[in-house]
C-alpha cells in the first residue's frame, strides 16, 4: 500500500527492520574505522558481497515493479549507507542525477530513525509554481521505504539523539523514466 506524501515522495510498507538491526552494530564499526583514515567519507558503500546487497534488491524491486511503470532493472547498483548521529552528521541538499547515469526512482530505508531530529528535507517544486511548497520535511519511520525520482534535491536533518541511525541508499535503474501506476505521473 502505498502512502503518498506528494506526487515525487511515496511511502511504502517495507518490514525489514528485525533484520537490519543484525547488521547494525558491523556497520557502524566499519563505517567509524573507515571515518578514521578519511575524515572526509560521508557514507559507505555496502559490498556487493555483503548479505543486504544479495537479499534486499529484489524485495525493493518488486514494490517498484507492483507501483510503478519501468523497464527491466538494468544492474543492482547496492547500497550506499548513511550513519549519523548526533555528532556525527553531513547535512547538504544533494540528488543522485551524477552518481548512477541509469538511476530512476531513490530510495531509502532506515534501522532506528532517532525520535528528536533526523527528518529528511525534499525540495519538491522543480518548475517554481507558486503555488507548490518548495520544500517538505518528512520523519522517517520504521519499517517504511520511501521512494522518490532521482533528480529530487533532498538531505538528511541533524538528530538530537545520541544513538546511531543507519540511512539504506538505493536507486532502482531503467532504461525508462518511471510512472506511477496510481497516479500515471512521470518521474
Amino acid at each position: 500500500m502505498v502512502n503518498v506524501i506528494h506526487k515525487f515522495i511515496h511511502e511504502y510498507d517495507f518490514p525489514y527492520h528485525d533484520y537490519l538491526k543484525i547488521y547494525k552494530e558491523e556497520l557502524i564499526s566499519n563505517y567509524l574505522r573507515q571515518k578514521e583514515f578519511d575524515k572526509s567519507i560521508t557514507d559507505l558503500q555496502l559490498p556487493m558481497s555483503h548479505p543486504l546487497n544479495i537479499f534486499l534488491p529484489s524485495k525493493l524491486n518488486k514494490i517498484v515493479k507492483k507501483n510503478y511503470w519501468t523497464g527491466k532493472p538494468l544492474t543492482n547498483y547496492g547500497f550506499r549507507i548513511y550513519i549519523q548521529n548526533n555528532i556525527n552528521n553531513t547535512s547538504f541538499y544533494h540528488n543522485h542525477i551524477n552518481e548512477y547515469q541509469t538511476s530512476s526512482i531513490s530510495g531509502v530505508f532506515y534501522t532506528d530513525p532517532p525520535k528528536d531530529g533526523g527528518e529528511i528535507s525534499f525540495l519538491v517544486n522543480p518548475d517554481n509554481h507558486p503555488d507548490s511548497p518548495k520544500e517538505i520535511i518528512i520523519k522517517p519511520k520504521q519499517n517504511k521505504l520511501y521512494l522518490f525520482p532521482y533528480w529530487i534535491f533532498h538531505k538528511p536533518l541533524p538528530q538530537k539523539d545520541e544513538e546511531y541511525r543507519i540511512c539504506f541508499n538505493w536507486v532502482h535503474g531503467s532504461p525508462t523514466r518511471p510512472i506511477h501506476k496510481l497516479e500515471t505521473i512521470t518521474w
